[in-house]
């Protein structure tokens, strides 16, 4: 196995999209290959950092409430000063 097919393989063992076989043959590869080594624990390292970050779900109707606040008072102020007579 070459490097490029192991590394495709341990990204897609993360994935949970390899087959045993493709598996051990990285595993097999990664035993004489100190880079393929390192690259595995780089990407459990990617891996396990991107399942911990904390990502905040959108707020319901895709705006926060600051935002829609801000908003009505824009339109607030903009209705008032259309409100106004000219002169």
């Amino acid at each position: 196995m070459r490097c490029a097919h192991a590394t495709q393989v341990m990204s897609d063992e993360l994935d949970g999209a390899s087959t045993a076989e493709d598996r051990l043959a990285a595993r097999l590869h990664e035993a004489v290959c100190p880079g393929c080594r390192r690259v595995r624990v780089q990407l459990q390292g990617i891996d396990r950092w991107l399942r911990n970050a904390t990502v905040k779900p959108p707020e319901p109707g895709g705006l926060s409430e600051d935002a829609r606040r801000r908003i009505r008072r824009l339109l607030r102020d903009q209705q008032a000063t259309s409100d106004k007579p000219e002169g």
